[in-house]
C-alpha cells in the first residue's frame, strides 16, 4: 500500500515539475520580439517560425495580420514616384524619365521634399492615421 501511495506522490511530483518547467519555457520572449537580440538572429528566428503561406502573404502590397506571432497589418504599396497616387488633392510632377532628364539635382530635392510635405500635411489631416477610412492608406510609406 504504501508502495502506490509513493508511486502516486512521485507520479505527481513529476507532472507538477514539467508543467512548471513547460510554463516557463512558454513564457520566454521570442527571440524575434527581443530587442537585446542581434538583428540577425531576430530576422532568422521570424522567418523559421513564418510558415510558407505567410512568407507570401508578406510580399503582397497589403500584407495580412499575422496575430500568432504579434504582426499587424501593413501597407508597402505607396508610390510617389512623381507625386503621391492616392485618393486626394496633390502635386503631380512629370514622370521619372522626365524628372531625370532635367539633370538638376536641387529641383529634384525640392520636388521630393514637396512630395514628403504634401504626405505629412494629409497624414496630420488625417490625425496621424486615425481618420483613415481604408485599412491600406499609410501616407508615410512610399517605396519611390
Amino acid at each position: 500500500m504504501n508502495n502506490k501511495l509513493l508511486y502516486k506522490c512521485l507520479w505527481l511530483f513529476i507532472v507538477c515539475f514539467l508543467s512548471i518547467a513547460t510554463k516557463s519555457n512558454a513564457q520566454q520572449k521570442d527571440l524575434y520580439l527581443d530587442n537585446t537580440a542581434s538583428e540577425q538572429e531576430r530576422i532568422l528566428d521570424l522567418l523559421f517560425k513564418l510558415t510558407i503561406e505567410e512568407k507570401i502573404g508578406l510580399l503582397r502590397a497589403t500584407s495580412p495580420d499575422i496575430s500568432r506571432l504579434n504582426i499587424s497589418h501593413y501597407y508597402h504599396g505607396n508610390e510617389a514616384l512623381h507625386g503621391i497616387v492616392r485618393p486626394g488633392r496633390f502635386t503631380v510632377f512629370p514622370q521619372a524619365i522626365g524628372l531625370a532628364s532635367m539633370w538638376n539635382p536641387e529641383l529634384h530635392y525640392q520636388i521630393a521634399t514637396a512630395i514628403s510635405d504634401e504626405a505629412r500635411a494629409r497624414w496630420n489631416e488625417l490625425e496621424n492615421g486615425k481618420l483613415q477610412t481604408e485599412r491600406f492608406t499609410d501616407l508615410l510609406t512610399f517605396w519611390s
